[in-house]
Order: C-alpha cells, then structure tokens, then sequence
C-alpha cells in the first residue's frame, strides 16, 4: 500500500463524520426509552443541526466545485465524490427522520392527548374557528410573488416556509398555467392550539393556510398548494483591513447572505413534478439540491410542546445545578478563590459563582482591570454584559476581546460590542487570520500586599442560558503563574507584544498542538513501559 493510501486510512473526512455524530442525535429521538417529549426535543435538534451543516459546510464544499478544486482531502475524497456521500447520507437520515415523526412521534403524542390535526381531521367548529383565525390574523400578512419565467428570481428568505401556487386561469382566453408563492408569516406560531378539543389539539400553520388562499389569486382557479423551504450560503469572506473597516465590512456581509445562493430546497413529498420543475427554474435550485421531505418542513415550532405544563412525566427530571461548596460560606467571592483553585463542571455546577465574580470585579472599588474574551453571549440582557458595561462606566479599565465572527451571532456580537465602547471599554475585534475561541477573564485587584490577579479559565461560552444546558469545564484561580500567563496573552492579543514563554496555559497556534502531541506521546512511553497510562480529554467538533 502506498504511503499516501496509508494516510488515507487513519482520516475520516470532516463532514462525513459530522453527519454520523447529527444521526446519533436522531437516535437519541428513536430511542424509546428516553421520555417522549425528550424525544421530540432531539428531533428537533436533529433538523436545525441539518441547516447549520447545509448553510456551512455543505455550502463550502459548493464553493471548492465552482472554484475547480479536485484535490483530494486526507481521507482522500475529492469534492465532487464528497458532495454525492454528504447527499446520499442526508436523504437517507431525512427519510428515517420523516418515517419517526409519522409513525411514532405524532401517534405517541396522540395517545396522550396532544393531537397535530391534519385538515381532513378537524371537525365543523374548529375549521370555523381558523376559517375567522385566518381572515383576522394571517391574510392582511399576506403577499403572494409571481414566479414568472425569464424573470429574475425573488428574494426569497433562508429557512423560511412558502406554499407554492400553481394556477390557472378561470377565462379560457387568458394566458396559461402561472405559479406564485407565499411566504408563511413567521411571527405566528406555526402550530395553532384548537378550541373545543379532548386535551390539546393543533393544527400546523401552513395547513390552515393551504386551503384558505382563494381571496388572494382573484380570476385564477388554484390547481395545487405545497410547501418548500430554503437553505442558503451562509458562510462570510472577509479581508482583515483594520479594525474599524473590518465591523463594516462584516455588516456588509450580513446583508449579503440574506440573497446569496440557494443550495438546498426542502419539498413536501407530494409536490408535483411540474411544481417542482417550474421552482427549480424560477428559483436556480440545483437539481441535486431538491430535498423531498415526510413531517414538518419546519419542526421548530414542536419545541413549545416539550415545555407544556402539566407533562412532567413525558420529560427527564429536572436537574438543577448544585452550588459548589466552596461557595456556600459567607465569605466574599476573592477570599475565596485567594485561598484555592476551584474547579466547576457544567451544567452540573452552578454557573452562578462566574457570574458573582465578574460582578463582584464590576462593585469591588479595590478592583482596578478587567479583561475578557467574549465569543457568544446571552444577548443585551446578560449579566456578563451588563457587569462589565457597569465596570467601565464606574472607571475601571475594562478590555474586552469581541470575536465578531462567531457563525450566526455576528450581528449580535457587533450590536452589544458597540454599547460596552459607548460605555467607555477598550473593544478589539478579534485578530488577523484567527478566531479567538479562548475564554479567559483576568480580574486585577489591589490588596494589602500588592496587586493580585484573578483567572477565570474554561470551555464554554459566557452564556449565562447555555451554561445550564452545555458541558463544560471552568477554572477559577489567584495562582501567580496563571495570572502571569493570562497577562501575557491579553498583551499579546490586544498590542504588539511578542508572545512570551508560557507557565501554565497552552495557546493555539503558538505551541497548543506540540503540547497535546507531547503529551499524547508521554502517556504511550508510559503504557509501553507498564506504567499507569490514560488519556482523557473533551473537544468539540
């Protein structure tokens, strides 16, 4: 075997393997011994894992075939030959997915009385009931868009749902057959609760609409009503040219994904071959790119049920997080870390103490410095945001490293960046040609003996909301050496510092991958020898 081939076999390729941990999700949902509205959660998150993985990095592989790219990857496939395995997988996972929703999902719910009612199901009054629903509510949203051949395409929205209309017209001497779709309002619950119904009985949005939309095609007879949905580049290029060109340049590729192209149209299964033939040319869908989908085009809206009260034993236990009991004296939060490291594991401690510790920074007036690195956080009413708006409008110094490109909170980021500047804090934007993924906060606090330094260090995001759900580690210290390190990176990062000689952290891509290797390699020496050996270690994908 060649050595190429050789090192082809120790690689899996990056999407194939991501596609096979998204079918663990699905799994999770075909489980039977997970509580069923458990269930509907994962299937649910199965299908928004699905448009990330299009909107990315089925997106990036487009973009390797239209720029001519053929090599090969380490697991030596080329692009064209991945492209037809990243489909072939999806249409199989989005049959099993559709074949669990009709034929468990729906009839388990049915069976305890939460019934999702098709049209042919519903009885006299409550077809009356979104007969009234929809001319108050739905219709005066409305705005059906011809889709006329040899025009430019619409601008239609990623990720939403449209009903496609095919029509003809009811004079005989009119022009033929025309097709128009509707947007399915997105600001209405896409799942309708019923009146009059034995427990709880809905009905999907777009099939209280399907057959309601006569008062909007006046002089044309409607032949066929069915949905599709579409998937969008998503993926942003940008030149670094400094920092403040560089926030406007993002928006301005914001503003281009809403009309960049489409790569994927999800279709119900019953759509007509004419129907489809006709998106396909009005829309420039790849052909390849036509997904047919059984269940929900949308299954979002199944996620205001797993929350239902009154359900408890379709769920898992609650699980609170437990105060570390570091934390349970009266004692403040600096004494404490001054006299021991601790160590949290989320969701299963309490993120409470990192947030008790940035705000104890923001009111203490012996705390002079803050800096952070922020990645994703909870939005404008975060804590963490909030404690360091106040930090820098009390006259501390605050420094914040912002990575603006963290995939779908981009504008987010550039929103809540702005008001810490206008609260009078150092913002920097990230740094040329890297993502900064590190999440590390140094507190400078002035005491008796002098100037001390306080670290947080960890995994996950600060993201007071993710953090009761994510696993992750994080590790709050006054040891010398980490506060030593944690200067020095933000030195690194924020001026023109050269990197120093790192004590206790590692950071990519100044000497991370050499370390973990080393390591690696120190603990096969060991096993070699018939010395106790192990590796444990969390990342992500």
């Amino acid at each position: 075997m060649s050595p190429r081939r050789q090192q082809q076999n120790l690689f899996f390729n990056r999407e194939l393997s991501w596609l096979e941990f998204n079918a663990r999700v699905l799994e999770e949902a075909q489980d039977p011994r997970n509580p069923l509205l458990e269930r509907v959660r994962f299937y649910c998150i199965f299908h928004s894992n699905l448009d990330e993985f299009f909107m990315v990095r089925v997106a990036s592989v487009l973009r390797q075939l239209r720029d001519g790219d053929a090599e090969p990857d380490h697991s030596g496939l080329r692009p064209s030959d991945l492209l037809g395995r990243i489909l072939a997988r999806v249409r199989s996972l989005v049959e099993a997915a559709g074949r669990l929703y009709d034929d468990t999902l729906r009839p388990a719910l049915s069976k305890e009385k939460i019934r999702i009612l098709s049209p042919d199901q519903l009885n006299e009054s409550q077809a009356a009931y979104l007969d009234g629903y929809f001319e108050r509510e739905i219709l005066p949203i409305l705005t059906p868009v011809a889709l006329e051949p040899g025009q430019p395409a619409p601008r239609l929205a990623a990720l939403a749902v449209y009903l496609a209309v095919l029509l003809e017209p009811i004079r005989e001497s009119a022009a033929g057959r025309k097709l128009a779709v509707v947007q399915v309002p997105g600001r209405i619950p896409g799942l309708l609760r019923l009146p009059e119904g034995g427990g709880i009985e809905l009905c999907w949005l777009l099939d209280c609409m399907r057959s309601r939309l006569e008062g909007l095609f006046a002089g044309y007879r409607i032949l066929e009503v069915s949905a599709f949905r579409l998937t969008r580049d998503s993926e942003l290029e940008l030149d670094d040219e400094g920092q403040e060109s560089y926030v406007r340049m993002l928006e301005t590729e914001l503003k281009k994904r809403l009309r960049a192209t489409p790569i994927r149209m999800e279709l119900e299964r019953a759509m007509s071959e004419e129907m489809q033939g006709r998106l396909l040319e009005g829309l420039g869908i790849p052909k390849d790119g036509m997904m047919p989908v059984t269940g929900p085009l949308e299954p979002r809206p199944l996620l205001s049920l797993v929350d239902l009260p009154g359900f408890d034993r379709l769920r898992y236990p609650p699980q609170p997080p437990l105060m570390p009991a570091a934390f349970e004296q009266e004692r403040g939060i600096f004494d404490i870390i001054g006299e021991q490291d601790v160590l949290l594991h989320h969701p299963y401690d309490s993120f409470e103490p990192v947030v008790e510790f940035l705000e104890a920074a923001a009111d203490d007036p012996d705390v002079l410095a803050i800096k952070q690195t922020l990645y994703r956080a909870s939005g404008k009413g975060s804590t963490v945001l909030r404690a360091l708006i106040r930090a820098a409008e009390k006259g501390k110094q605050v420094t914040v490293l912002v990575e603006l490109m963290a995939r779908f909170d981009e504008e987010p980021n550039i929103g809540w960046a702005r008001d810490l500047e206008d609260a009078g804090a150092h913002v920097f934007y990230g740094v040329a040609g890297l993502k900064v993924h590190a999440k590390i906060i140094l507190v400078v606090r002035r005491e008796p003996a002098g100037l001390r330094r306080y670290v947080h260090l960890g995994t996950g995001n600060y993201n007071e909301r993710t953090a009761r759900v994510y696993t992750d580690l994080g590790l709050l210290t006054a040891d010398e050496e980490m506060g030593r390190d944690a200067s020095g990176f933000f030195n690194t990062i924020t001026g023109y510092s050269e990197p120093p000689a790192f004590s206790r952290i590692s950071v990519a891509p100044l000497g991370m991958r050499d370390r973990i290797i080393s390591l690696i390699r120190r603990e096969a020496d060991r096993a070699r020898s018939g010395q106790p050996a192990g590796i444990m270690a969390k990342m992500n994908s």
